[in-house]
């Protein structure tokens, strides 16, 4: 609450601090007032963003590609250790106490 209070006083303050023509023409010129410095840097934001998105995903598509990989050789290895099982089971002529895969 106290947050918001403040934020409206600010924005008061910046609105009466310049006039109607000056908002008015700030607000015609948008980027066209802005030095080439500012222009570079709002491009270079904008690579870093989409790098940033990019990385992220790639990361993400490459942890998924590892899950699928682990799942697939622990089902493999789940498979050939009942097969083992049953196998010692059979030479020992014991009852088979492991799950069918």
């Amino acid at each position: 609450m106290m947050a918001n209070n403040m934020t409206v006083q600010l924005l008061y303050v910046v609105l009466l601090a310049i006039g109607p023509k000056e908002r008015w023409s700030a607000a015609k010129s948008g980027f066209n007032g802005a030095s080439s410095a500012e222009g570079w840097m709002t491009a270079l934001a904008v690579i870093a963003l989409i790098i940033a998105v990019m990385l992220t995903i790639w990361s993400l598509v490459k942890h998924k590609r590892s899950e699928n990989f682990l799942r697939q050789k622990i089902s493999e290895l789940t498979i050939i250790n009942n097969r083992l099982r049953k196998e010692i089971a059979e030479i020992n002529g014991e009852p088979l106490e492991c799950w069918e895969a």
